[in-house]
């Protein structure tokens, strides 16, 4: 009879947000722990710059945490906007430096949520790989939301919102000059930033399911012609691999593609698996929640980011709308303390 092993498994993961972001980042952090094996213990490292005590505080609450201070001046000469893809975008790029003791770490944006844990994804073996992620769509000359990178040779794009970083190999092809060269020559037409900067950068990439950035279009649709990420997903993925996927996903990435953030949108139109996060997280104040109380510039604002996220033709058009319409949800998720 074999025994059954307690062996903890130990695995890196890091976030980098502001205060902006601090909402969904309690709700990531918050399901991560949820979700996970008895055996798996994170070792959570959070990249920042603007966050007050308190918040950090705050979060200690939620988990035990290791904040890494990042000079944010390294990052604003390069291309970014200043709410929805904030210079932070680019703190990924150096986690090889930041960790030394690390030969191989998880990167996640939050805002996700996490289904389920993370102990097999983590020991797929990246040696040969910079980084592991999901495929978004095959990398051409026409391409949905991203410019053609000469540099580029990987048959397909990957999503950079979740990976699975081999920091040896970057430390010892000092990919970190690489990007640097990539964000000099091309800072005019990056419209993804960090993503376009990853995939041009590293060859190889490894491949992960979708299930670890399964987006919330394809979660929430049962048509998948009415997801707005099924356009570009299917020149990579048979319909019957994503509704696999939609059964058993490890993560749901609300990345920014349709609509307004989850967490930015009316109580009606938050589903209950996302909300009793939501609910629980110490920024989270009725008084404070999109819409706090509704007016008739609320509504139109609402509907306008909706009907133009779907319209608008180029997704740096969008990117400026967002910014825009943003700057005004910003005031009920700016710094309260």
């Amino acid at each position: 009879m074999i025994a059954k092993t307690n062996k903890k498994i130990k695995i890196p993961i890091v976030f980098a947000f502001d205060e902006n972001y601090k909402l969904p980042a309690s709700v990531a952090i918050a399901s991560l722990l949820a979700s996970k094996k008895e055996n798996t213990e994170y070792d959570i490292f959070v990249l920042y710059t603007d966050l007050s005590e308190n918040t950090r505080a705050a979060f200690d609450k939620i988990a035990r945490i290791n904040w890494v201070y990042v000079d944010g001046q390294r990052f604003e000469k390069y291309p970014h906007t200043n709410y929805h893809y904030p210079a932070i975008v680019y703190y990924r790029l150096i986690i090889h430096e930041l960790f030394p003791q690390y030969d191989k770490m998880i990167w996640s944006d939050v805002d996700v949520l996490f289904k389920g844990d993370l102990q097999n994804i983590y020991q797929t073996d990246i040696e040969k790989y910079f980084w592991g992620g999901v495929i978004e769509q095959k990398n051409a000359y026409c391409m949905f939301g991203h410019n053609y990178f000469s540099e580029n040779k990987n048959d397909n794009i990957y999503y950079s919102g979740f990976m699975l970083i081999n920091c040896k190999k970057m430390r010892a092809e000092n990919i970190s000059d690489v990007f640097v060269r990539i964000i000099s020559n091309h800072k005019d037409e990056l419209l993804c930033f960090d993503l376009e900067v990853l995939n041009a950068a590293c060859n190889p990439i490894k491949s992960l399911p979708f299930e670890y950035c399964m987006v919330e279009s394809i979660y929430r649709e049962s048509d998948f012609n009415k997801a707005y990420d099924w356009k570009f997903l299917k020149t990579v993925y048979k319909e019957e691999e994503l509704r696999k996927a939609k059964k058993h996903p490890r993560i749901i990435h609300y990345n920014y593609n349709d609509s307004l953030k989850i967490w930015e949108r009316p109580r009606k139109q938050i589903p209950d698996y996302y909300w009793i996060f939501l609910e629980k997280s110490p920024f989270f104040k009725l008084s404070d929640h999109y819409p706090p109380k509704q007016t008739l510039f609320d509504y139109l604002i609402y509907i306008l980011q909706c009907f133009l996220a779907k319209t608008l033709p180029v997704k740096k058009w969008r990117q400026k709308l967002h910014y825009i319409t943003g700057k005004y949800c910003q005031r009920y998720y700016g710094d309260k303390n």
